[in-house]
């Protein structure tokens, strides 16, 4: 007579098994006989299409891999604990587009939470010292923020933020040096404000204030 085996399995990750949200861990089996049929859950619940003998987990949950050797004996694993950390919040307060006159700034704010560093970007590079939670742009260009959760060391990039030297809706570019003579004051103002235009300067103009 035919002695058939006890269906046997074992599975072991290969990698941390405790992650930040959007990475993985493969998970795969040792078996000790010949297997028919592999099938993974989640939480004890199958997972649709999961029938290889390797399996990706992506979210939290314990995962577990029921085998059936070729006689038909079925056993079920270890379980194997995931755990998936959240990112934290990295949103610049103004966003989008902020238009400043030259030689004025805007304070930029990332969103603030408990057990968090900062590191602040110009044009895709880190700006040396930049680690507070809010920083003062000087200058033009697309502004980003890292931040990172200490406790976990999950991070996240923030959009961009685009600063724009334009005190007005006239463009330097393709003006004569008249045109280029006209003037907003007082700067700052309280709401009230003169615009100037040499009277030797033609042609009729569109004036944007920000």
């Amino acid at each position: 007579s035919v002695v058939c085996p006890q269906a046997s399995v074992q599975i072991s990750a290969n990698g941390p098994i405790v992650f930040c949200k959007g990475g993985s861990v493969l998970l795969k089996s040792a078996v000790t006989s010949v297997i028919a049929k592999y099938q993974w859950k989640k939480d004890g619940t199958n997972i649709a299409n999961a029938t290889a003998s390797t399996y990706t987990a992506s979210v939290t949950a314990s995962y577990t891999l029921a085998v059936t050797n070729s006689c038909g004996n079925t056993a079920t694993s270890n379980a194997i604990n995931v755990k998936t950390n959240p990112l934290p919040k990295a949103i610049i307060t103004p966003s989008d587009t902020v238009y400043i006159c030259k030689h004025d700034s805007v304070i930029l704010k990332a969103t603030t939470g408990a057990s968090q560093t900062y590191q602040w970007q110009k044009n895709g590079s880190n700006i040396p010292g930049a680690t507070a939670s809010s920083y003062t742009a000087k200058t033009a260009g697309k502004y980003r923020v890292i931040v990172t959760k200490t406790t976990t060391g999950c991070s996240k990039l923030s959009a961009t933020t685009r600063v724009i030297i334009q005190c007005t809706g006239l463009a330097e570019t393709n003006l004569s040096a008249a045109e280029k003579l006209a003037k907003i004051f007082p700067n700052p103002s309280s709401g009230s404000f003169h615009i100037s235009i040499p009277s030797y300067s033609n042609g009729q103009y569109s004036l944007t204030v920000f």
